[in-house]
């Protein structure tokens, strides 16, 4: 364990600083993610306030889109006696370095993507944490405290949720000749719109046509025979059967193989340099999620709109969305993931 806990200093320190992240971030980021709370947690004191100093460290699974350094330091100022050792790790990278560093049994906090929550309880990195937030269920949005539960119990404090959407560029668009997608929700364009629009714009000048935040993993590309009625790509017991051979699935894949047989997409297997590629308007659209916006917003240049995620012509509308959670780590080193 770390040593702040073999001291035998309480572990509500630790959820002090979770829950005094979530409340920080909620309340001070100027950004687009939108906090899971629907109301004020407890206030922090009521979950302790040590009397000599404790060094808390938080590994983040870092975004662009959140100003921690500003919340750390208004949390450190309200309680002196707690100090935040803050260790980033970049998103695309986060996975991998997780292991090895919880190995080394330095870590108190860690950020859990919702949709790993399972995996980290079976690999034991994640404390039962609802003794105490319990008491504050109901001030979770149902879908967000369901991602941080598992069989009854709170692994994660719920701390933000997010979304996706189908970026745009005004200009690369208008030179083309082409119309701008609509914004409103219930008026989703298509992807065959899109597809004929970004090879527009390729001809106009534009250097790619679409461009998507993520293709080394399943994060986008999921949604996709999803909207043509052909599931999340897998079923089964614990949906571990993959499933790719129905008639949605191998439509909608094919239609997405074929933006890189025509060069509309760039192809690569990274997840980061995509959305540079949009920021820095080389590419006529972009399928990304609202943290992708702080980036985006640091070109002035960038002349960009958002609508809600295309669908097929003869689909139903689809789009994806998660959550992040802060979990205290059990300090336990003999595990590995599963």
């Amino acid at each position: 364990m770390s040593d702040w806990l073999s001291r035998g200093v309480s572990r509500a320190v630790a959820m002090v600083v979770v829950t005094g992240c979530i409340a920080s971030v909620s309340g001070c980021a100027s950004d687009s993610r939108g906090s899971s709370s629907k109301a004020a947690l407890p206030s922090l004191s009521e979950l302790g306030n040590p009397d000599r100093k404790v060094t808390v460290t938080w590994l983040d699974a870092a975004n662009t889109n959140v100003n921690v350094g500003s919340v750390i330091k208004k949390f450190e100022a309200e309680y002196p006696n707690i100090e935040i050792k803050y260790e980033p790790v970049p998103y695309a990278d986060f996975e991998t370095v997780l292991p090895s560093r919880l190995k080394s049994g330095k870590i108190d906090v860690i950020t859990v993507d919702q949709q790993l929550t399972a995996r980290y309880v079976a690999a034991d990195y994640l404390s039962d944490i609802t003794s105490v937030f319990k008491s504050e269920f109901d001030a979770l949005d149902d879908a967000s405290l369901a991602g941080s539960t598992i069989k009854g119990k709170l692994y994660n404090a719920p701390e933000q949720s997010d979304t996706s959407f189908l970026f745009y560029n005004k200009e690369l668009l208008e030179r083309a000749g082409v119309s701008l997608p609509s914004s409103a929700p219930s008026k989703p364009t298509t992807w065959e719109r899109i597809t004929s629009d970004a090879k527009k714009a390729q001809k106009a000048g534009a250097e790619h046509g679409i461009t998507w935040e993520r293709i080394a993993n399943w994060y986008y590309q999921w949604i996709l025979p999803q909207g043509l009625g052909g599931g999340y790509g897998a079923d089964g017991s614990g949906n571990l059967t993959p499933r790719l051979d129905s008639a949605a699935a191998v439509k909608a894949l094919s239609w997405y193989a074929g933006l890189y047989k025509d060069k509309v997409s760039p192809q690569g297997d990274a997840n980061s340099v995509y959305t540079s590629l949009f920021a820095s308007g080389k590419s006529a659209f972009h399928i990304g999620g609202d943290w992708d916006i702080a980036e985006l917003n640091k070109n002035k240049d960038l002349d960009y709109g958002i609508a809600p995620m295309p669908r097929f012509t003869d689909g139903e509308p689809v789009s994806n969305a998660g959550g992040v959670g802060l979990g205290l780590y059990t300090g336990r080193r003999t595990r590995t993931r599963p």
